[in-house]
């Protein structure tokens, strides 16, 4: 450490900024009174970044100033949606009028974050319905000659290639990403190689270096290789948006060039510490972002795992895939704690598969970038030298498809705990510290057990107790119940305020968990707000040669409630469910589900009790483990409601899932003095348009004496029991599951 104070001082900036976020010395004042939600707002300011979107473009605009009756600089950045799909010159200043949008907090656990996204990008200003009245100045020549050149060159990637290898090229080149599909993003994830669709260090290293050495050969010397050299490398960082990832390389990569020029060693971790701060001084906030993260802790696998496990596993002879294997082992050991906490998931097959892409990565830059040199003269010739790039893009998306198909290919574990990952990093810098004085002897086998055990720290750790979590879709139902390590369902899961909730939401909070695999699907009644999740699921669904859902979670069972005339959702439910291979099975007063001691009943509908209206035909379960009651009700109201409290079925409970949203029609006096709950939890939207929960309901719940939880106030609410006592979280309180 001594011989590398940089590295020593960069751990320490980290450290002390952890400490002040987390002790809250870092967190942000109020938003101003001006900044609020539906406010019509008039703005100055420049374009620095635009991003295409399927129906808007979003520009992203620095040095802004607010219009109003004295004017005053605003010291955030801002967002703006607009429709007018153009290409905006990077530079310029406008003048922008809009509608302010809050930018909203994740609440589910696993929920994309969008206010946390942008914060971290010192963005605090969303403006939605925008429209550019006036362009008030155009961009500087320098930047208006960079933004020009990479427009040429995007329109010669887009002329010498298929879509789906533009798309690719274009985010891989140029950091256009706006093109790329979901199913490529997705397809490139479960691969393990999503690293070569951004800009990265390592296309700034191949395009760096293989400038300075031509310069070199041709007899420039070093001084002007070398500032040529930063000159055309830092010109292509702002022109392909200064990402950290672009950031940190061309700062590593202007070092290196120092070095060489002054005749110095370059020592690639003092290099890394030295673009480390930096960036962390530029934002601190960088240091909560994935990009920051994996790029920092993939060249520090490179430089402090690799030459200790090159010690114990290199010889002499040996051929380029042993190399490529070690040096990917490491970069995945390196981060493996920081994928799973932002994906939750890490492909296994992604190592093997590294071993063809990482070298090939370079002929598929050379290919591309000639096609797209060669495209601004001749369509022709760019296609010819384009034609590598394309057949090794085509092998890269068929070999990460196939990572699905394997049974093991995909290890979803779940997001890890803050102390194992600290944990992790301990266990592994120790080991580092320790296996030089390890005898030869030992040292293949220290690395075997040390990897093992690494695993072992950062899989997921197995919880007995049961869990209810009542899922914030908005306006609509979707409950998930984990029976700890013996099985997972669901109950419903639509919404009528939020589109996708099936990917947004459920799937997100599954893959949060660890869950890959859903034992039974109860389907209270199919209306829309309690099945468009399911639906959506269910028509993304691809089994794959082992019978899972190679997009997704996997369904055993679908358990729908008894029904004399099936709705046109009854019956699209049921043949999706035939389509995928899954099995339906119909519930009804009396039927039951056994696991372990864990017990789901059907309370209603009975055979005898149909009226025919979807709510009060809702299907109703009572969970029962061990002293642990609750239960759930769909949207039960009107008639279905009455013959249940005459059945003499229902019983006291811990908790109600309250029907209908809170309705005032639903929940009545007389209900709830059979079930005296001791928390009523209400799934609802905010604003949501039909007044839900109503002042009446609330009455007659506060009469009860019940404590009262609402998805529009607390964001997913979880039950943790042991079947005796139960802990309540809260997501939008920051308690975590």
């Amino acid at each position: 450490m001594s011989k590398r104070p940089l590295w020593t001082a960069f751990l320490i900036w980290a450290v002390i900024l952890l400490v002040l976020d987390s002790g809250g010395f870092l967190r942000r004042e109020p938003p101003p009174s001006w900044l609020k939600e539906g406010n019509k707002i008039r703005l100055e300011g420049q374009i620095y970044r635009q991003e295409w979107k399927e129906k808007t473009i979003l520009l992203y605009l620095n040095q802004i100033t607010v219009k109003s009756d004295s004017d005053f600089k605003f010291s955030k950045h801002a967002v703006v949606s607009i429709k007018e799909k153009k290409q905006w010159q990077i530079g310029s200043k406008i003048e922008v009028y809009g509608t302010v949008s809050m930018l909203e907090e994740a609440s589910n656990w696993g929920e994309f974050d969008q206010k946390s996204y942008y914060e971290q990008q010192k963005v605090e200003l969303l403006i939605q319905n925008g429209v550019v009245e006036k362009i008030l100045r155009p961009p500087p020549l320098s930047v208006s000659v960079l933004e020009t050149i990479k427009q040429s060159l995007k329109n010669s990637i887009d002329r010498v290639n298929r879509e789906k290898d533009a798309a690719i090229l274009n985010a891989m080149i140029l950091g256009e990403k706006g093109e790329l599909k979901a199913e490529q993003k997705k397809s490139y994830q479960n691969g393990g190689i999503s690293h070569i669709l951004a800009i990265s260090g390592l296309h700034i290293s191949l395009l760096g270096l293989a400038l300075y050495r031509f310069l070199r050969r041709i007899g420039l010397s070093f001084w002007i290789s070398g500032i040529f050299g930063m000159a055309v490398m830092g010109s292509y960082a702002i022109m392909t948006g200064m990402s950290v990832s672009a950031v940190r390389a061309v700062i590593m990569f202007f070092t290196y060039l120092g070095a060489e020029i002054l005749g110095q060693t370059y020592d690639a971790l003092s290099s890394l510490s030295l673009a480390g701060i930096i960036l962390l001084a530029m934002n601190p906030e960088y240091l909560k972002q994935a990009g920051f993260l994996l790029s920092f802790g993939a060249v520090m696998g490179l430089s402090i795992v690799l030459p200790q496990m090159e010690t114990t596993w290199k010889k002499e002879k040996e051929n380029f895939a042993k190399k490529t294997l070690r040096a990917s082992l490491c970069v995945s050991l390196s981060t493996l704690p920081i994928s799973l906490w932002f994906f939750c998931e890490y492909s296994v097959f992604g190592l093997a598969l590294n071993l063809f892409v990482i070298p090939t990565v370079q002929i598929v830059m050379g290919s591309a970038i000639a096609g797209m040199a060669a495209g601004l003269f001749s369509r022709t010739l760019g296609i010819i030298c384009s034609a590598p790039a394309h057949y090794l893009l085509s092998l890269y998306e068929k070999a990460a498809n196939f990572a699905v198909e394997l049974p093991f290919g995909i290890w979803r574990t779940g997001r890890p705990n803050i102390w194992q990952i600290v944990c992790y990093y301990g266990c592994l810098f120790v080991f580092l510290a320790l296996i030089g004085r390890i005898s030869k002897k030992w040292k293949k086998t220290a690395w075997v057990i040390g990897v093992v055990l690494l695993i072992g720290i950062i899989g997921k750790i197995p919880d007995h107790r049961l869990a209810v979590t009542v899922l914030d879709v908005g306006q609509g139902d979707g409950i998930c119940i984990q029976n700890g390590e013996k099985g997972v369902y669901l109950i419903d899961g639509g919404s009528s305020s939020k589109s996708g909730i099936g990917a947004y939401c459920i799937e997100s909070y599954l893959k949060f968990e660890g869950i890959s695999k859903i034992k039974g699907w109860f389907v209270t009644h199919t209306d829309l707000d309690h099945i468009s999740g399911l639906l959506e699921i269910l028509q993304s669904y691809q089994r794959s040669i082992d019978g899972r859902n190679k997009n997704g979670v996997s369904i055993e069972t679908i358990f729908l409630p008894y029904r004399k005339k099936k709705t046109e959702s009854y019956l699209l439910l049921e043949k999706l469910a035939k389509r995928n291979g899954i099995e339906v099975y119909c519930m009804e007063s009396g039927k039951k589900l056994t696991e372990g001691t864990m017990e789901i009943v059907c309370l209603a509908p009975s055979e005898n009790g149909i009226s025919g209206e979807e709510n009060s035909d809702s299907m109703v379960l009572m969970l029962r483990y061990k002293s642990f009651k609750a239960l759930f009700t769909g949207d039960l109201e009107g008639t279905g409601e009455k013959l249940l409290i005459r059945s003499g079925l229902l019983e006291q409970v811990d908790v109600l899932k309250v029907a209908h949203h809170g309705s005032e029609f639903s929940t009545t006096k007389e209900f709830l003095q059979q079930t005296c709950p001791r928390l009523a939890i209400i799934s609802c939207a905010k604003d949501n348009r039909y007044g839900h929960p109503h002042e009446e309901l609330l009455f007659r719940l506060y009469e009860t004496n019940t404590e009262i939880k609402m998805t529009k106030d607390s964001g997913a609410i979880q039950i943790l029991t042991d079947g005796t006592r139960h802990l309540v979280a809260e997501k939008k309180k920051g308690e975590t599951a």
